[in-house]
């Protein structure tokens, strides 16, 4: 294998790394605004108050 190829395998490799970390990314920001969403109360259902300044 020449260099070109060696470069196609690691761009390969890197690309489906970084799809994989992605995920891992999406689903801990998920659980993140989740824990977010039940201090606010909003997860259990509850009514936020939220004073409208207009």
């Amino acid at each position: 294998m020449d260099l070109t190829q060696w470069m196609e395998v690691g761009l390969f490799l890197l690309q489906h790394m970084m799809c994989f970390l992605n995920q891992i990314a999406f689903v801990s920001n998920l659980r993140i605004v989740e824990t977010i969403l039940e201090e606010d109360g909003v997860a259990d259902g509850k009514d936020r108050k939220v004073s409208d300044s207009r």
